[in-house]
């Protein structure tokens, strides 16, 4: 239970003196839903948090459907409990019967044993990235929208065309170019199909549906510009291949500049003083050193 509603040290000026946790959308600090708590009773929790507790549920019940069973995860946060994890106050905890971290150990069984080098020409990038395949791909499934369906179930049958189409092109050596728009088309089509039955008026909701589609187009327009960047378009870089805007611009939308890449370790007005986090247990009292 978080008393104090502060989710982050108060020492946090990012949080606090700068006011980002005010900003519309930083909504990660508003715990107004009651849950089990993960000692008993109830927990304040909120949708961004709840949701992370139950990713970790889904990680946990995958891994065990995967076979693995010989481990046990303790769940040390006075927040809300977790199924599968064993409640565990974190003073509790006992490390002496275990051997101490061989560092050097890690570093092989990571750097020799877990990495390896892809020895690749610019050339073979370039052709795996293959910026042809992707404009195709993208004038495709433009053109699947160039008339738009004037019903619900023609609405939901197109989509299911695009959907089609990107699973056939997985299976394809262009599979790259549709992975790298899978995620989007699924967040647009999301999105059109809650403002497709926001209500019971279908001409509404056929308009709300056709103004997420409307920005998709964009969305695919602007992709093909960007992917020709391809394999250069990378963080920092991309300020500048995209002249420091955010998109590009459309009828009735103009990109908005990017804002500086962001140096917040520089800040001294950033800097935690409280740098080592000191544990003191209820019996202690006091104010730690």
């Amino acid at each position: 239970l978080r008393d104090s509603g502060q989710l982050h040290s108060r020492y946090s000026s990012l949080y606090d003196a700068r006011k980002w946790g005010s900003a519309p959308g930083a909504n990660t600090a508003s715990l107004r839903v009651e849950a089990p708590g993960n000692f008993g009773g109830v927990a304040l929790t909120g949708g961004f948090m709840r949701m992370s507790a139950r990713n970790m549920e889904m990680l946990i019940r995958g891994l065990r459907a995967e076979g693995w069973q010989d481990f046990e995860i303790r769940n040390c946060s006075n927040g809300v409990r977790i199924e599968g994890t064993v409640p565990q106050r974190s003073e509790e905890l006992d490390f002496s019967a275990l051997p101490p971290l061989d560092r050097g150990a890690l570093r092989e069984r990571v750097i020799p044993g877990m990495l390896f080098h892809i020895g690749l020409t610019r050339d073979q990038v370039l052709g795996m990235v293959d910026a042809r395949s992707y404009q195709a791909l993208a004038a495709q499934l433009l053109f699947q929208w160039k008339r738009r369906p004037r019903t619900r179930l023609s609405f939901l049958k197109r989509m299911e065309s695009s959907a089609e189409y990107l699973a056939g092109i997985n299976q394809s050596p262009q599979r790259f170019a549709s992975y790298m728009v899978e995620g989007s088309l699924n967040t647009f089509f999301i999105l059109a199909l809650k403002g497709l039955y926001m209500g019971g008026d279908e001409r509404a909701g056929l308009a709300a549906a056709n103004a997420v589609i409307d920005r998709y187009c964009m969305f695919l327009r602007d992709s093909v510009r960007a992917y020709a960047f391809l394999p250069d378009y990378v963080m920092g870089e991309h300020q500048r291949l995209a002249r420091h805007r955010v998109g590009y611009g459309h009828p009735g939308s103009r990109p908005p500049r990017m804002r500086p890449m962001p140096r917040i370790a520089a800040n001294p007005l950033w800097q935690d003083p409280q740098r080592k986090f000191t544990k003191v247990t209820s019996g202690e009292g006091g104010t730690p050193p």
